[in-house]
């Protein structure tokens, strides 16, 4: 759960998970929505009594600006600090001279979702898990242990896309390695299905691109075929 591995779906996906599965250490939910909710700033990995607030109440006073009446300019310029000190991230949506109808806009994500918890005032892992925004937040965290995992094998610009039409088709993730693309789905529900899969087809259309295994990265118990290659991968695997 630290980022500490690096997360590659390749053509022996099975294999790899099922060899890595012997070392994967067991979490239930609740300790999951525990580390989403509280984040992975080290001093609060490290010390389980150090407060929450107090913690991320000093960090902003420190590290952030209070004032929102600014120009576009100032917005994108205090962006780029955030993306630069590794605050935030942003996801580019992939495309290329064969796709004509992908959205050309980068999904931001925070990369401590503590911060971002803590910035909308989600005081408690219970009240987030069953909050309006708990979908967007389990993304959010996964997009950013899985972008962590490569940062801490040195890859600075990981080869990560996610994937949207004008049709509103949409990946929530794709990791391109060698000219093939393996696509992901991150729902936070434990009963994952076919149907979250669908989008993976829009793949097939584009000429001269091969896609690889893919799956659903969820709260399910077990790595298991959900459909071909495509596999419901739980969340402890990352």
């Amino acid at each position: 759960m630290s980022g500490s591995q690096q997360f590659k779906m390749m053509k022996n996906v099975t294999e790899s998970l099922a060899e890595r599965s012997r070392d994967i250490v067991e979490i239930s939910y609740d300790q999951v929505w525990q580390t989403i909710q509280r984040g992975s700033m080290p001093e609060l990995v490290i010390n389980k009594d150090f407060d929450w607030q107090m913690f991320y109440g000093a960090y902003v006073k420190t590290y952030l600006a209070r004032n929102v009446g600014i120009s576009s300019p100032t917005a994108e310029h205090w962006l780029s600090i955030l993306v630069i000190a590794n605050i935030v991230y942003l996801l580019k949506p992939y495309t290329n001279n064969r796709i004509k109808r992908t959205i050309k806009t980068p999904k931001l994500y925070f990369l401590d979702t503590g911060l971002a918890a803590y910035l909308t005032r989600w005081n408690t892992s219970d009240v987030l898990k069953n909050g309006a925004v708990a979908g967007a937040f389990f993304e959010s965290f996964l997009i950013g242990e899985i972008i962590k995992s490569y940062y801490n094998k040195g890859v600075l610009e990981p080869p990560l896309y996610f994937y949207r039409d004008k049709d509103m088709n949409e990946i929530d993730l794709l990791i391109e390695e060698n000219g093939t693309l393996y696509p992901l789905e991150i729902k936070k529900h434990a009963d994952p299905s076919q149907k979250d899969i669908v989008a993976f087809r829009q793949l097939d259309k584009i000429a001269n691109m091969q896609r690889g295994p893919g799956g659903v990265i969820c709260l399910y118990d077990h790595l298991v075929t959900l459909k071909d290659n495509d596999r419901v991968i739980p969340i402890r695997f990352i």
